[in-house]
C-alpha cells in the first residue's frame, strides 16, 4: 500500500481480525485512511455465543486507540459483541452471512471440499446412532473436567458410534486420549473434514463452534451440554437446540435417541427461524 501508484490504488481493504488497532493493522488502516481506502472488518464465523463475556478475559475494550475499521459486518445479532469491545455502533452493519449463504454452500460442497470420507467413519451395523462431537477451544469458559465426564458418559452408552473432532486452530487434549484408549465406539479424528464428518452422523454436539449451523443446515440434531461451560448460546433461549445441563441429562437424552432418534423436545421452526436471524 505504501508504494501503490495512484491508478493502482484498491477499492476496499478486507480485515478479519477485530483491532484495527493492533501493530500488524495500525499503519495500513492509519494509511488507508489518509488514502480514502474504505476498510471493512469481516468474522471468519458466526458467533452463536449470548453472553458477554465469552472467555475468562474480563476486559472487553478494544485497545484500538482511536483507530477503528470504516465498516464491522457481521450476520445478525453480532451488534452486542462488538459493542461490548468498544466499537462505535454507527460502524456496525448486520448483513447475510457470506459463508452460509446458499450459493458459497453449494460451491463449496461441489469443488472445494474432497469428497472421500475414510472408511474410519463409515457405519458400523450394530450401531444405532452416529454422533460427532465438535469441540470447542477450552479457552471459551470450558469446564476440562466436566468434558471428560461428557466424553465417558459416552463410552458408557451401547448402540452409539461417537467421532470426537477437535477445533481446527489445534487442540492439546492427552487426557481425551487417554480416556478413550480402550473405547470401540470412540475415535478422535483430527484430520477428517468438517463437512464429511457432518453428512456421516444423525446427531452433533457442541458448545459454541459455528460448526455446529453447517449440521443444522444439513437437518442433523443438535444436542447441547450445558453443563460443560459455564457460556449461553442463541439456541438455547430460543428452544431450538436440545439442551442438558447435567451430565445424567446427557446420558439419558443420547440413550432416548438410540431408541427413537426422531423424537427432538425442541422447535425445528424456531432453529429454523433462528438460523435466518443469525
Amino acid at each position: 500500500i505504501y508504494q501503490l501508484k495512484i491508478l493502482n490504488i484498491p477499492k476496499a481493504l478486507v480485515f478479519d481480525y477485530l483491532n484495527a488497532g493492533a501493530s500488524r493493522n495500525r499503519s495500513i488502516v492509519a494509511r488507508a485512511n489518509q488514502l480514502k481506502i474504505p476498510t471493512f472488518c469481516v468474522p471468519h464465523g458466526i458467533l452463536i455465543y449470548s453472553n458477554k463475556y465469552i472467555t475468562r478475559n474480563r476486559d472487553l475494550v478494544v485497545d484500538s486507540g482511536g483507530l477503528f475499521f470504516d465498516h464491522y459486518l457481521g450476520g445478525g445479532l453480532v451488534s452486542d459483541y462488538l459493542k461490548w469491545r468498544g466499537i462505535p455502533p454507527k460502524r456496525i452493519t448486520e448483513v447475510g452471512s457470506l459463508r452460509f449463504c446458499p450459493e458459497w454452500r453449494e460451491i463449496r460442497q461441489r469443488s472445494i471440499f474432497p469428497r472421500n470420507a475414510p472408511k474410519v467413519i463409515r457405519k458400523t451395523g450394530s450401531c444405532t446412532v452416529n454422533i460427532v462431537f465438535f469441540l470447542h477451544q477450552l479457552v471459551y469458559n470450558t469446564d476440562p473436567e466436566k468434558l471428560k465426564v461428557a466424553i465417558k458418559c459416552l463410552t458408557e452408552v451401547e448402540g452409539i458410534q461417537v467421532r470426537i473432532k477437535p477445533h481446527t486452530r489445534g487442540m492439546k487434549i492427552p487426557e481425551l486420549v487417554e480416556l478413550l484408549k480402550s473405547s470401540k465406539n470412540i475415535k478422535i479424528v483430527p484430520n477428517i473434514e468438517s463437512a464429511d464428518l457432518i453428512e456421516w452422523c444423525d446427531v452433533a454436539i457442541s458448545t459454541g463452534s459455528s460448526i455446529i449451523l453447517d449440521a443444522l443446515l444439513a437437518g442433523k440434531i443438535f444436542l447441547y451440554p450445558d453443563f460443560i461451560d459455564s457460556n449461553r448460546i442463541f439456541f438455547q433461549k430460543n428452544n431450538a437446540c436440545w439442551t442438558v445441563s447435567t451430565a445424567q441429562e446427557f446420558r439419558r437424552a443420547v440413550e432416548s435417541l438410540v431408541k427413537d432418534k426422531t423424537k427432538i423436545p425442541y422447535s425445528l421452526t424456531d432453529q429454523v427461524e433462528l438460523l435466518n436471524r443469525l
